[in-house]
């Protein structure tokens, strides 16, 4: 599922097309499958809780069809919200191997890095890309770059550990350059603290000199790809210095400015209706008027700009606080989740868990500057991202349990 969404177009969808296939099999008569489960965990109270926080938010967007009269297509993105729940639970079922889930992320992270030097370098795009738009391709990118320096940790105990650890070096140099050659500075915002949240996990484990060399290799390769001119990075950040200055002196038809604006607007749409919000047709109605009335956005209606470039925001001027509710729940439901076990003595267990931590603080980063989950990339990556980490956290527990108790499952 991770080595191939960035790899082809539409490589996103194929791994949960093939999960959700197999969750067919959740249907048979539980006699069929008796002799072919190797074991069985318990569906237990954190479990539904995640599958809670999925269905909710379905329901909220249901709700805002429903009630707004909106075409029936508009379910389709928060549709794979609960078509995660029975992904979840075949994969609670038959939790995937850790080192192919590790050996997923490596590859994604470096097929991005490859194709974004490829387009940028040698094709002389503007923006790397992919085989999406820069935004989503350079986010995408960068999660799967921080999620190479989460698995670190499991790396660092296996028997090729030099192996593993340049495997996660390349692949977090690769995945975070192809961020930056996308030139897509949303997901740029958010990296101070979430590799914050990285030294602290990690802070008594790596050796002092070990941490000097992965700050140091990760400073050096950010300062060359800003300090080299074709990429185009110094460019991108010295554009925003330009926008807020423009945007400032009245000039809002910039990026940044059209941004500015949206969020003005979306906060005065949610001030009147905080309950249900406008709904998503609605909101341009209520862009257009608020521009009419209050003579600021010329750049959004120019743009016809139809989100509020903000994830929150969005969900509050379309939805209202339930919006608002149902997307913090599937925030900071698996936030919550994972955090219990990043302080885990046992290495398997802390990757994992900031691993799928990190899937949620990347996407609150994302969503500050898009409504990613307007996108199938975004609806094809996260929810099932996190239920496949969350699966292998979940069995890892119970190996730890058994070998505690002096079981040991069999091989099979």
């Amino acid at each position: 599922m991770f080595a191939i969404n960035l790899s082809f177009p539409g490589g996103y969808s194929l791994g949960p097309t093939l999960l959700l296939l197999l969750s067919v099999v959740l249907l048979l008569p539980r006699s069929w499958l008796s002799s072919a489960t190797p074991f069985k965990l318990r569906i237990n109270a954190h479990d539904r809780w995640l599958m809670a926080a999925f269905g909710a938010y379905f329901c909220a967007l249901a709700a805002e069809i429903l009630w707004f009269h909106l075409k029936s297509r508009e379910l389709d993105k928060p549709a794979r919200f609960l078509l995660a729940i029975p992904v979840l639970l075949i994969l609670l079922r038959y939790p995937p191997r850790v080192t192919w889930l590790w050996r997923g992320v490596i590859l994604s992270a470096v097929s991005a890095g490859v194709i974004a030097v490829y387009q940028k370098i040698w094709l002389g795009m503007d923006r790397a890309e992919g085989f999406l738009y820069p935004i989503q391709f350079g986010d995408l990118s960068m999660l799967m770059g921080v999620l190479c320096l989460a698995g670190i940790a499991w790396g660092q105990e296996q028997k090729r550990r030099a192996y593993w650890i340049t495997a996660f070096a390349l692949g977090a140099a690769m995945g975070i350059g192809a961020s930056l050659l996308s030139g897509s500075r949303g997901g740029w915002i958010g990296a101070p603290l979430i590799f914050l949240m990285l030294i602290r996990n990690y802070s008594n484990f790596l050796s002092r000199t070990q941490w000097i060399g992965l700050i140091t290799g990760i400073f050096m390769c950010g300062a060359a790809v800003v300090a080299i001119p074709e990429t185009g990075v110094a460019r991108r950040i010295h554009q925003i210095y330009i926008d807020i200055h423009d945007y400032r002196q009245g000039e809002n038809n910039t990026s940044l400015g059209a941004r500015f604006d949206l969020w003005r607007m979306a906060n005065y749409m949610y001030g009147h209706r905080p309950i249900f919000g406008y709904g998503s047709y609605q909101f341009v109605e209520m862009r257009n008027e608020i521009h009419e009335k209050f003579g600021y956005g010329q750049g959004v209606i120019e743009q016809d700009l139809q989100s509020a470039h903000n994830e929150i925001l969005d969900a509050a001027a379309k939805r209202g606080s339930i919006g608002v509710l149902a997307l913090l729940g599937v925030y900071l439901v698996p936030l919550a989740l994972f955090s219990r076990y990043r302080k885990s003595r046992d290495m398997t267990t802390r990757s994992l868990a900031l691993g799928g931590a990190m899937i949620p603080v990347c996407f609150m980063d994302f969503g500050m500057s898009q409504v990613l989950f307007t996108h199938n990339d975004a609806v094809m990556v996260y929810p099932y991202a996190i239920a496949v980490f969350w699966a292998c956290l979940r069995y890892r527990q119970a190996q730890l349990r058994w070998t505690n108790s002096g079981f040991l499952p069999s091989s099979k």
